[in-house]
């Protein structure tokens, strides 16, 4: 497409400066409805993917019961090795996370992760703060 001739750029550059401006304004108005009507098919390809994610995620949980406890674990194994496997397919990286989660759950499993059920005594010289407060 050509939106500049020899004649409107003469006319440009003899200070026609409105000209330029309705030509800009044109170039960007094609190329805002191009990428709106891109749109649709952008969404819809979103969609698919999303539901194709969701479905590999719940066979993964299905094929992986003991996982679905620790979703907070699975979720921080596979966000490390998706920035470091950047590009792979995600059914792969279920795949290569599944003996890290089982690794990492064995090690959690005799930790215990619950609040004290009493509260730890603050240090000698928080008393002296506290009692300047009241």
């Amino acid at each position: 497409m050509n939106y500049v001739t020899q004649s409107i750029w003469d006319r440009i550059n003899a200070g026609e400066l409105d000209l330029l401006e309705d030509i800009l304004m044109r170039v960007k108005e094609e190329a805002k409805e191009e990428a709106l009507l891109l749109l649709p098919e952008v969404v819809g390809n979103l969609m698919v993917q999303h539901s194709v994610l969701r479905r590999t995620t719940e066979e993964f949980y299905k094929a992986n019961p003991s996982f679905e406890k620790n979703r907070l674990l699975v979720a921080k194994i596979l966000e490390k090795l998706d920035a470091e496997n950047p590009g792979v397919d995600y059914s792969k990286l279920l795949e290569k996370a599944t003996p890290l989660i089982r690794e990492k759950m064995a090690l959690a499993a005799g930790c215990e992760f619950d609040a004290p059920s009493v509260k730890p005594t603050p240090p000698a010289y928080m008393g002296e703060l506290l009692e300047e407060e009241r």
